[in-house]
């Protein structure tokens, strides 16, 4: 240890000698010149410290800030945190943050993919015992490992001195001075460059390579031919990665680069500018990665109708290339190149342009529009969106959160949340298949674009009632005159489809997977007259007779979702009756109706949010803590149970005045928020999308 922390050290003095005086043009990034020219993807974000002594010396962060710990010792000091920002963060803060790939990253990465496709392949042929096949797609990773390397990417950090830089070089100088007596592998030193290069063979043994091919089910024995071709073609993966010191960055670069061409400014496109107010750019050319991509599923469709495909998708079990069809799908209706651009000046404004996309309707042309009231505080409307997708993207973000949270967990040795979220995660994919099967592909078959969402914060639940009995014990409770938000989302159906029918078996396919007994006899949506003046339907409380403990729930008031569907097949699902008739009023004209912002480009999309109506639906925590946690309100409790829990947590004085602050601080922060608005407008193939979020000012 103390070897290689004098090593680390020399290092440290070497490096820090050698960069003094070296900085940054101020004309320009500096990392346009340590950047190749060929760049599919580059993605920047510069300095943050004036952002964040913006956001320091804002009265109205301070006030949200002031109020999280109000009423806790040891309340934050608002005064020492720009000494702090300036002192003691910013020599650690990165001046420039770039990561960018070439085409043939891009290339590999899609190679990754299909290799993924045919491990899981290899396994189906284990499982269906098809070896013919087996042989085949065994060949073919053979062919895949010979060609796939990693290269054309770089990660390039910058900082305001060479400290922390240094730091990281002297880490990477020490790794690499152990591998110098590795067989096979190259280290070489030039400067403030060290370069890695090797096989992955000469890290593992052959035999090693062998077992893990057959943990993978890409080998069925350690004897056979194709279990050593295949072991010495991953042998033969190359790994080059170098890290080099220039001036105060640090730049990780894998696959080497001899001479090149550094990367211009103008070929990153026109939105691009070196603006004090940038707060992140992005510029990407990715059509040959979707075109790549949509390939492997044609590959997989290939494979699915036969014995090792279905085997394949038995073992499947998160789904992932059913997520490749989704992936090409939901890429295909934007663009995969263009440019974007966040900026903060006193307001927070997004510029994203697209190329080359796909004809879209103006909502102007569109009879849905007709049916938007003008009571919707919040409208969000797109003309190349379907119900189908909005679905799938919020499954997606909540498998994406899955997913997250478990590396999350795990990374941070939080042992219990990590088993609890892979519990809900095997839960998920398991019990709730045929659920995620239908909202992720065969609402496809129903729903089509375009599509409106509606929401304010003005509902209100009358009564709500629940009893249940637990332990012999009978208990429940009941509430009154609670305020809630109203949602609606409005689409259109498939020439012919049958919303009907999906509705129903979308929420029997959820009821199937959470619920313990089988509710194969019960009706899950009944028929509602709700004045609407067209035939409605609502879910069904039939199923709560099948939950145990003698669970029963009744609810009255905006909170009762139902469905419906009007002339030119426009379909409305909704939270609130009172909401609904709104629409329908819209619609033929009897009520007032929201008008669409003026455009003089084809208007393909735009949303309207304003913070009152944010910091109103937030409000609903704080509103409903308060009636729980308050003794003089009316709320209805039953059995002795409750009753102590209540009174328990309502003499916390800790826990009331954190779970207080929490909640009124969330809703103090969405309204110091006056806006959040966006328009996509539309030219033959160029998109071109303008948002803002702008702030009260105290």
């Amino acid at each position: 240890m103390p070897v290689l922390l004098r090593r680390l050290g020399l290092t440290l003095l070497a490096v820090l000698a050698a960069n003094r005086g070296l900085n940054a043009a101020a004309d320009e990034p500096e990392f346009l010149q340590h950047t190749p020219n060929d760049r599919s993807l580059v993605m920047y974000v510069p300095d943050p410290l004036p952002h964040l002594l913006r956001t320091a010396k804002s009265p109205g962060f301070q006030r949200v800030i002031t109020r999280m710990f109000q009423g806790q010792l040891g309340g934050p000091d608002t005064s020492t945190w720009e000494p702090t920002l300036n002192n003691s963060v910013a020599p650690y803060l990165p001046t420039e943050i770039v990561f960018s790939l070439n085409d043939q990253a891009t290339t590999n990465l899609s190679r990754l993919f299909r290799m993924m496709l045919h491990v899981g392949l290899c396994n189906g042929a284990i499982e269906a015992d098809a070896s013919e096949d087996f042989d085949k797609l065994q060949q073919v990773l053979i062919a895949e490992m010979g060609q796939w390397k990693l290269e054309g990417i770089d990660l390039w950090v910058n900082f305001r001195t060479p400290l922390p830089a240094a730091l990281v070089f002297g880490q990477a100088n020490s790794l690499t001075a152990s591998l110098f007596d590795v067989e096979g592998v190259e280290v070489t030193h030039q400067g403030q460059s060290i370069r890695l290069q090797s096989q992955l063979g000469n890290f593992y043994d052959e035999q090693t390579l062998q077992f893990l091919l057959l943990e993978f089910g890409v080998a069925t024995d350690l004897d056979s031919e194709g279990t050593s071709a295949l072991g010495a073609a991953v042998a033969k993966l190359e790994i080059d990665v170098t890290v080099q010191m220039v001036g105060n960055a640090i730049q990780l670069r894998f696959g080497h680069v001899a001479d090149f061409e550094p990367l211009r400014g103008e070929s990153l496109g026109e939105l691009w500018t070196t603006d004090p107010r940038l707060v992140f750019f992005a510029s990407y050319r990715m059509q040959g990665f979707l075109d790549s991509v949509a390939g492997i599923v044609k590959e997989w469709e290939k494979w699915e109708p036969t014995a090792t495909g279905k085997a394949t998708t038995q073992l499947d079990e998160e789904d992932l290339l059913g997520d490749l069809s989704n992936i090409v799908r939901m890429v295909g209706q934007s663009s995969l190149d263009g440019a974007s651009r966040l900026e903060w000046n006193d307001d927070l404004e997004l510029v994203l342009h697209e190329y080359g996309v796909p004809t879209a309707d103006s909502l102007t042309t569109l009879p849905i529009t007709k049916f938007v009231p003008a009571t919707g505080d919040i409208v969000m409307a797109s003309s190349t969106y379907s119900v189908a997708d909005q679905w799938n993207s919020q499954l997606t973000q909540f498998e994406d959160r899955l997913a997250s949270n478990s590396m999350k967990y795990e990374l941070t040795g939080r042992l219990q949340q990590a088993e609890m979220n892979e519990q809900m995660t095997v839960f998920y994919y398991q019990k709730l298949r045929k659920f995620r099967q239908l909202v992720k592909e065969r609402s496809y078959d129903v729903f089509r674009a375009p599509t409106i969402t509606i929401a304010d914060g003005r509902g209100t639940i009358r009564r709500l009632s629940a009893r249940f009995h637990i332990d012999e014990e009978s208990s429940g409770f009941a509430m009154n005159d609670l305020s809630v938000p109203r949602v609606a989302v409005m689409g259109r159906l498939q020439e012919g489809a049958d919303a009907e029918t999906l509705m129903k078996d979308v929420w029997r396919a959820f009821l199937e997977g959470v619920m313990p007994e089988d509710i194969t006899g019960l009706q899950l949506v009944e028929s509602v007259d709700y004045g609407l003046g067209c035939p409605t339907f609502a879910f069904s409380g039939e199923w709560q007779e099948e939950l145990p403990n003698d669970v029963r729930i009744m609810l009255e008031g905006d909170m009762m979702p139902h469905y419906f569907t009007l002339p030119d097949g426009l379909f409305v699902l909704s939270s609130s009756s009172e909401l609904s008739r709104a629409i329908v009023a819209a619609g033929n004209g009897s009520g007032e109706r929201f008008d669409l912002p003026a455009s003089e480009d084809q208007l393909v999309g735009f949303g309207v949010i304003p913070g009152i109506s944010l910091a109103q639906i937030s409000g609903t925590l704080t509103s409903l803590f308060d009636y729980v946690m308050d003794e003089q309100s009316d709320l209805e409790l039953e059995g002795e149970t409750l009753q102590i829990g209540r009174t328990m947590l309502a003499a916390d004085q800790n826990f009331y005045d954190t779970m207080q602050g929490l909640f009124s601080s969330l809703t103090l922060a969405c309204a110091s928020v006056d806006s959040i608005q966006w328009q996509s407008t539309q030219q033959t193939d160029r998109r071109v999308t303008k948002g803002s979020m702008s702030f009260n000012t105290p």
